[in-house]
């Protein structure tokens, strides 16, 4: 969905955001729409900051939200960065990852 102005991307997006969506209305349906106004892939955690999505389209820094959303995340709760070994990943690029007790400190490869 290629909308005409910014401004009409930021309050289509706040729509989406912020008011009740139509009885039927599925969480997937909301994030395409949200991706299709953004033109890129949205985590879900960025849609807990729409500020920062309004900003993003306001300035055109296309997936500068990510970054911003982490940190924001970061002040209440830890955050883990995961490094994927390339080498076992599944077909689309992921892999499962198993998270170490909080009693093992030591970092394998």
């Amino acid at each position: 969905m290629k909308l005409a102005t910014t401004e009409q991307r930021i309050e289509r997006l706040r729509k989406l955001m912020e008011e009740p969506q139509p009885k039927g209305t599925t969480f997937s349906d909301v994030h395409k729409a949200i991706e299709s106004i953004m033109e890129r892939p949205v985590w879900t955690h960025e849609m807990a900051f729409p500020e920062m999505l309004y900003e993003e389209i306001r300035n055109g820094h296309v997936g500068e939200t990510f970054g911003k959303s982490l940190q924001e995340i970061a002040k209440t709760k830890p955050v883990i960065g995961i490094v994927i070994d390339e080498s076992h990943t599944k077909p689309n690029g992921l892999k499962p990852v198993a998270c170490p007790r909080d009693d093992d400190r030591t970092v394998k490869p």
